[in-house]
């Protein structure tokens, strides 16, 4: 019993210490009444099959429109903190937003999973 505790705190130390943060700068341009996806995000089992549960946080909301998010939507896995399901078409969260009026925009949020955080900024050009 004493190993299978002593595994389970090592797994936990290994998963910490793998956990790595990225951030990634986007910019996007709509019109006012549009909603477009700024972003899908996920994680996945080395399987690119079975997806892990994380949290999206919003860290600056937007001041010219709303976001939203709906989820189990296909994407393409373009960036992998892991390395593991470049390329794969996987299922994600994906992040809306509606633009009510002209201007810039910015809205910021991380997704947090298990292996790490990522940061997403984003300005967002209203015409």
């Amino acid at each position: 019993m004493r190993i299978l505790i002593v595994l389970a705190m090592l797994v936990g130390i290994v998963e910490n210490a793998l956990a790595e943060d990225l951030t990634i700068n986007r910019s996007v341009s709509l019109r006012v009444g549009e909603t477009k996806p700024l972003m899908t995000v996920g994680a996945h089992k080395s399987d690119c099959k079975t997806s892990i549960s994380g949290d999206v946080q919003i860290t600056q909301a937007p001041r010219l429109g709303a976001l939203s998010q709906r989820y189990n939507m296909p994407y393409v896995v373009g960036v992998s903190m892991s390395g593991t399901c470049l390329g794969m078409r996987v299922y994600g969260t994906e992040i809306d937003y509606t633009a009510s009026s002209s201007g810039k925009d910015l809205v910021r949020f991380d997704a947090i999973f298990r292996n790490g955080t990522t940061h997403y900024n984003i300005a967002i050009a209203i015409h």
